[in-house]
């Protein structure tokens, strides 16, 4: 979610669009700035959330104008796999 926000804060509100959660990764704020950090400069990400606390991890506290999100099935739901009545 971190990341939403820094390319959002780079590029614009509504540059990053049709965003879909496929799943949930386990990480706290520390290995996230740092990884963050290395890609887009400590400079960006402490501008953006300070030099110190907690990342955004909650795409709910990100504000996104629903417009952004891509409709589709919610995070880790599989597709119905379709078996013919030959197979059953």
């Amino acid at each position: 979610m971190p990341e939403l926000a820094l390319l959002r804060n780079l590029h614009g509100d509504g540059s990053v669009t049709e965003i879909t959660l496929t799943g949930k990764e386990k990480y706290d704020s520390d290995s996230e700035r740092e990884r963050l950090g290395k890609t887009y400069t400590d400079q960006k990400v402490q501008d953006l959330f300070g030099i110190y606390g907690d990342l955004p991890m909650d795409i709910k506290k990100l504000k996104i104008n629903a417009a952004c999100l891509k409709k589709g099935d919610p995070i880790n739901v599989l597709p119905k796999s379709k078996v013919s009545s030959e197979e059953e």
